[in-house]
């Protein structure tokens, strides 16, 4: 995702790597490889971030562990770079080197420096308020695409079922049709048999005495 920036996923011909613009579902693939997810990476990157740098800034600022150490960063980068959603790592596992006072010397059981840290999740536009606010955009972006989705899907029945309509075989009204035609060419031969025995009558018989 990192490259999309300066050289986007794309679809290309086999012979003459010409670019192919599809719609549908590979033109929605193309969009979301290119932008939505590229998008949520640098966001989440910046919320991980700006997580470090809260809590980093808290246990650093006179606050001091249970031994009356100054705290050091609780994050950092496991590759050494700026801190990011892949790289965002803990800097320390003991427990003992958490600074949750903010007295110093030791050891003592002030827990002011704790407290704030945990109050980091309430404040306006912290962490927490951006990562609800990535998490709600997300979902309206979500359930815009499901709904233009089955827009779609309704559209589209509804032109099938209009050119079935038209250009499509009913088998019911075709076989209406057929046992219709059946009865009136029954009908109409009944009719000839018995104009063509009425002509007898009156060819072959009109005239005669004694019969």
């Amino acid at each position: 995702m990192a490259g999309t920036a300066t050289d986007k996923v794309r679809v290309v011909t086999a012979v003459g790597g010409h670019t192919v613009n599809p719609d549908g579902t590979a033109g929605g693939q193309l969009t979301a490889l290119n932008g939505v997810f590229p998008n949520y990476q640098t966001d989440l990157d910046q919320l991980a971030g700006a997580i470090a740098a809260a809590v980093n800034g808290v246990h650093t600022d006179n606050a001091y562990d249970k031994l009356g150490n100054p705290g050091g960063d609780v994050f950092r980068s496991s590759d050494g770079g700026p801190i990011t959603a892949a790289t965002i790592e803990l800097a320390f596992t003991d427990p003992a080197l958490i600074a949750a006072s903010g007295l110093a010397g030791g050891p003592n059981t002030d827990s002011s420096k704790a407290d704030e840290i945990a109050q980091l999740r309430n404040k306006a536009g912290g962490p927490d308020a951006t990562y609800r606010k990535l998490v709600v955009q997300l979902g309206v972006e979500a359930a815009v695409a499901n709904r233009g989705l089955e827009i779609q899907r309704v559209i589209t029945t509804q032109v099938d079922a209009s050119r079935d309509s038209v250009a499509g075989v009913n088998l019911d009204e075709e076989m209406t049709n057929m046992l219709s035609y059946q009865h009136a060419y029954s009908a109409a031969g009944r009719l000839v048999s018995t104009i063509d025995e009425m002509l007898d009558v009156l060819i072959n018989r009109t005239g005669r005495v004694g019969l």
